[in-house]
């Protein structure tokens, strides 16, 4: 809106409306704790009347944004529609998610993480977070946490370490994937394993349908967004930490495996894809 009123003051379309061209910027009066400041807003407008009739007034403008025209992977295993994403940003968008809330709505206790949860005392930025996990009766390290994406990955090295076959793949029926490198490559379809988080009382197991991609990688698998919220998980990098709700009330928290981080970054530097 002020994009484009800012448009048409430029162009010189509304000079008889402007009482001095030369100004383009107004002061308005903030009150931040208790102390009156003074903020510059470029093109602000403080009366409804200094609208003009015959221009269309638009909620959103959206000139600034030049997104490139490139292709991305997106979607994975969500299956939902896209009438269904554009309906759930709608409902989203009015939510006021500033309201305060009640923790003791909904019978479970929140997932918090705490300043004194921070690794060595601070915020982690620069460590990746890589949990453990039992697939088919294995001890799988290197699972990369990614809330990034939303198809889960399997690599093919971790794929035949489990001594799993292509007989048990559901077919893939999407295009080829590309790297950031332009390199591609066809995923061998989708496989189902249970996996394991934690054990005893802590312990949650749960069906991820991983996409089994041939080429190498640092980590053994990736984990989604999707995933974990079928997990009910929540996952903070800044406190290499994942938290779930386990069985009877019990929060489970796990660390982040800092050791497999650390492998991974020294072979990283020996500019090697892969781990042994």
């Amino acid at each position: 809106m002020k994009d484009a009123i800012e448009l048409l003051i430029q162009r010189g379309w509304l000079k008889q409306f402007v009482k001095n061209p030369e100004s383009e910027r107004k002061t308005i009066k903030l009150i931040a704790d208790g102390n009156k400041a003074d903020k510059i807003v470029a093109m602000s407008v403080e009366h409804s009347g200094d609208f003009l009739n015959n221009v269309e007034i638009v909620p959103y403008s959206s000139t600034w944004e030049h997104f490139p025209s490139t292709n991305v992977i997106m979607g994975g295993t969500m299956n939902i529609s896209m009438g269904i994403m554009k309906r759930k940003f709608e409902e989203l968008m009015n939510v006021n998610l500033l309201a305060p809330s009640d923790s003791n709505k909904g019978g479970r206790h929140p997932l918090a993480f705490y300043d004194l949860e921070f690794p060595g005392g601070a915020t982690n930025s620069a460590i990746p977070l890589l949990m453990r996990a039992s697939m088919a009766n294995t001890d799988v390290r290197r699972v990369l946490i990614d809330t990034r994406t939303s198809c889960d990955i399997m690599y093919t090295d971790l794929f035949q370490t489990l001594q799993l076959t292509e007989k048990i793949l559901s077919p893939y029926v999407g295009n080829e994937l590309y790297g950031f490198n332009s390199s591609s490559t066809q995923a061998w379809g989708y496989v189902e394993p249970l996996v394991t988080f934690s054990e005893k009382e802590a312990g949650k197991t749960i069906k991820y349908p991983f996409l089994v991609i041939d080429c190498l990688s640092l980590y053994n698998c990736i984990i989604g967004r999707t995933r974990l919220a079928q997990l009910s998980a929540a996952c903070l990098t800044a406190h290499l930490k994942l938290k779930y709700h386990a069985k009877d009330g019990i929060i489970a928290s796990l660390n982040g495996d800092i050791e497999a981080a650390r492998r991974c970054f020294l072979q990283a530097n020996k500019t090697q894809n892969s781990v042994s």
